[in-house]
Protein backbone atom coordinates (compact mmCIF):
# COMPACT_ATOMS: atom_id res chain seq x y z
CA UNK A 1 0.00 0.00 0.00
CA UNK A 2 2.88 2.35 0.82
CA UNK A 3 4.38 1.75 -2.64
CA UNK A 4 1.15 2.58 -4.49
CA UNK A 5 0.85 5.85 -2.53
CA UNK A 6 4.42 6.68 -3.49
CA UNK A 7 3.68 6.02 -7.18
CA UNK A 8 0.52 8.10 -6.96
CA UNK A 9 2.46 10.99 -5.42
CA UNK A 10 5.04 10.74 -8.20
CA UNK A 11 2.36 10.92 -10.91
CA UNK A 12 0.61 13.80 -9.19
CA UNK A 13 3.88 15.72 -8.78
CA UNK A 14 4.74 15.21 -12.46
CA UNK A 15 1.32 16.39 -13.62
CA UNK A 16 1.44 19.35 -11.22
CA UNK A 17 4.90 20.19 -12.56
CA UNK A 18 3.63 20.24 -16.14
CA UNK A 19 0.65 22.37 -15.14
CA UNK A 20 2.94 24.71 -13.20
CA UNK A 21 5.13 25.20 -16.29
CA UNK A 22 2.06 26.07 -18.38
CA UNK A 23 0.90 28.54 -15.72
CA UNK A 24 4.39 30.04 -15.57
CA UNK A 25 4.33 30.61 -19.34
CA UNK A 26 0.94 32.35 -19.05
CA UNK A 27 2.24 34.41 -16.13
CA UNK A 28 5.32 35.42 -18.13
CA UNK A 29 3.20 36.46 -21.11
CA UNK A 30 1.03 38.53 -18.78
CA UNK A 31 4.06 40.26 -17.30
CA UNK A 32 5.41 40.93 -20.80
CA UNK A 33 2.11 42.61 -21.65
CA UNK A 34 2.25 44.71 -18.49
CA UNK A 35 5.83 45.76 -19.19
CA UNK A 36 4.69 47.09 -22.58
CA UNK A 37 2.00 49.31 -21.06
CA UNK A 38 4.13 52.40 -20.23
CA UNK A 39 5.69 52.46 -23.69
CA UNK A 40 2.32 51.89 -25.34
CA UNK A 41 0.84 54.67 -23.24
CA UNK A 42 3.44 57.14 -24.52
CA UNK A 43 2.81 56.06 -28.12
CA UNK A 44 -0.96 56.29 -27.73
CA UNK A 45 -0.71 59.68 -26.04
CA UNK A 46 1.40 61.13 -28.85
CA UNK A 47 -0.80 59.77 -31.65
CA UNK A 48 -4.04 60.79 -29.99
CA UNK A 49 -2.71 64.28 -29.32
CA UNK A 50 -2.21 64.79 -33.08
CA UNK A 51 -5.76 63.82 -34.03
CA UNK A 52 -7.91 63.27 -30.95
CA UNK A 53 -11.29 62.75 -32.65
CA UNK A 54 -10.42 60.29 -35.39
CA UNK A 55 -11.56 56.68 -35.55
CA UNK A 56 -7.93 55.50 -35.56
CA UNK A 57 -7.29 57.30 -32.26
CA UNK A 58 -10.41 55.76 -30.77
CA UNK A 59 -9.30 52.25 -31.81
CA UNK A 60 -5.75 52.84 -30.52
CA UNK A 61 -6.97 53.86 -27.08
CA UNK A 62 -9.39 50.93 -27.00
CA UNK A 63 -6.63 48.44 -27.87
CA UNK A 64 -4.43 49.92 -25.13
CA UNK A 65 -7.14 49.31 -22.52
CA UNK A 66 -7.74 45.80 -23.84
CA UNK A 67 -4.01 44.97 -23.66
CA UNK A 68 -3.91 46.10 -20.03
CA UNK A 69 -7.03 44.18 -19.13
CA UNK A 70 -5.96 40.93 -20.78
CA UNK A 71 -2.41 41.16 -19.41
CA UNK A 72 -3.53 41.66 -15.84
CA UNK A 73 -6.23 39.00 -16.19
CA UNK A 74 -3.70 36.42 -17.37
CA UNK A 75 -1.49 37.28 -14.38
CA UNK A 76 -4.48 36.94 -12.06
CA UNK A 77 -5.61 33.58 -13.41
CA UNK A 78 -2.14 32.05 -13.52
CA UNK A 79 -1.21 33.30 -10.03
CA UNK A 80 -4.44 31.89 -8.61
CA UNK A 81 -3.75 28.59 -10.37
CA UNK A 82 -0.24 28.50 -8.94
CA UNK A 83 -1.57 29.19 -5.44
CA UNK A 84 -4.09 26.38 -5.76
CA UNK A 85 -1.42 24.00 -7.06
CA UNK A 86 0.91 24.85 -4.19
CA UNK A 87 -1.85 24.37 -1.61
CA UNK A 88 -3.04 21.05 -3.03
CA UNK A 89 0.45 19.64 -3.46
CA UNK A 90 1.62 20.60 0.03
CA UNK A 91 -1.60 19.44 1.64
CA UNK A 92 -1.11 16.13 -0.15
CA UNK A 93 2.44 15.92 1.16
CA UNK A 94 1.27 16.57 4.70
CA UNK A 95 -1.57 14.06 4.44
CA UNK A 96 0.13 11.21 2.56
CA UNK A 97 3.72 11.44 3.72
CA UNK A 98 5.39 11.63 7.08
CA UNK A 99 6.04 15.39 6.86
CA UNK A 100 4.39 17.80 9.25
CA UNK A 101 2.62 21.08 8.62
CA UNK A 102 5.38 23.08 10.24
CA UNK A 103 7.82 21.87 7.55
CA UNK A 104 5.78 23.58 4.85
CA UNK A 105 5.30 27.12 6.20
CA UNK A 106 7.33 28.62 3.37
CA UNK A 107 5.29 26.87 0.68
CA UNK A 108 2.00 27.89 2.27
CA UNK A 109 3.36 31.45 2.45
CA UNK A 110 4.09 31.25 -1.27
CA UNK A 111 0.50 30.18 -1.88
CA UNK A 112 -0.81 33.13 0.13
CA UNK A 113 1.50 35.44 -1.84
CA UNK A 114 0.22 33.99 -5.10
CA UNK A 115 -3.37 34.65 -4.02
CA UNK A 116 -2.48 38.23 -3.05
CA UNK A 117 -0.84 38.76 -6.45
CA UNK A 118 -3.90 37.27 -8.08
CA UNK A 119 -6.21 39.64 -6.24
CA UNK A 120 -4.12 42.70 -7.06
CA UNK A 121 -3.91 41.74 -10.73
CA UNK A 122 -7.65 41.09 -10.80
CA UNK A 123 -8.30 44.59 -9.46
CA UNK A 124 -6.03 46.09 -12.13
CA UNK A 125 -7.72 44.02 -14.85
CA UNK A 126 -11.15 45.16 -13.68
CA UNK A 127 -9.97 48.78 -13.70
CA UNK A 128 -8.67 48.49 -17.26
CA UNK A 129 -11.91 46.77 -18.24
CA UNK A 130 -13.90 49.60 -16.70
CA UNK A 131 -11.86 52.19 -18.59
CA UNK A 132 -12.30 50.18 -21.78
CA UNK A 133 -16.08 50.05 -21.40
CA UNK A 134 -16.26 53.70 -20.39
CA UNK A 135 -14.21 54.64 -23.45
CA UNK A 136 -16.22 52.39 -25.78
CA UNK A 137 -19.55 53.92 -24.74
CA UNK A 138 -18.39 57.50 -24.53
CA UNK A 139 -19.28 60.08 -27.10
CA UNK A 140 -15.82 60.41 -28.55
Amino acid sequence: MEESTSHLLNYVSISFGILAVVLLVVLTLGFLGVVQLPVRYIIVKRKVRKDPYSEASFELVQKFFELGSFSFMSISVSAAGMGILILIYNAGLVIFSSSTLSEHYFEFGLAIGAFLLSGAALMAALQFGYWSLKHAFSEY
